[in-house]
């Protein structure tokens, strides 16, 4: 198996309220997070009382993901996974509060198994790509004032 860990960190002007609601919202992903060669789109699955799945589409197939926690505003954890478990990806978002607004710091531990293994490198680099550009989306979309 090979794991990283990666954090990229963004500055908005919103409050950390604002982020989270968005963050913890994945149907309402597709509003803000344009597809991508990497991001096909996100389903939510199912709603339950203590979260909820999710299945993001990619170039791997489909990854299933679920809300692991959530402590308003200030943390969020995902995980998401291959249905083979060939890749599996823990996120975790962090909220600060700033003077400004709030500082978002998302990591993500990615694993590979099996034969994505050998290709760890490759993934590692694709994903942090995509994260990257999530993130200046998610960015975008919390500075835009609301109509």
């Amino acid at each position: 198996m090979g794991t990283s860990v990666r954090t990229i960190t963004i500055e908005a002007r919103v409050r950390p309220e604002v982020a989270f609601a968005c963050l913890t919202d994945p149907a309402g992903f597709g509003a803000w997070l344009p597809r991508s060669p990497v991001y096909r789109g996100t389903h939510v699955s199912t709603t339950a009382a203590d979260g909820y799945e999710y299945v993001d589409h990619t170039p791997l197939g489909e990854v299933t993901g679920r809300l692991v926690s959530a402590t308003p505003p200030e943390r969020v954890e995902f995980f998401q996974a291959t249905s083979n478990r060939a890749l599996s990806i823990r996120i975790v978002y962090t909220l600060t509060p700033t003077a400004a607004g709030t500082s978002i710091a998302r990591t993500g531990t990615i694993t590979t198994a099996g034969l994505l293994r050998w290709l760890h490198p490759i993934v590692v680099a694709a994903t942090v790509r995509e994260n990257r550009r999530t993130m200046e989306h998610l960015r975008t979309a919390l500075d835009e004032p609301t109509g």
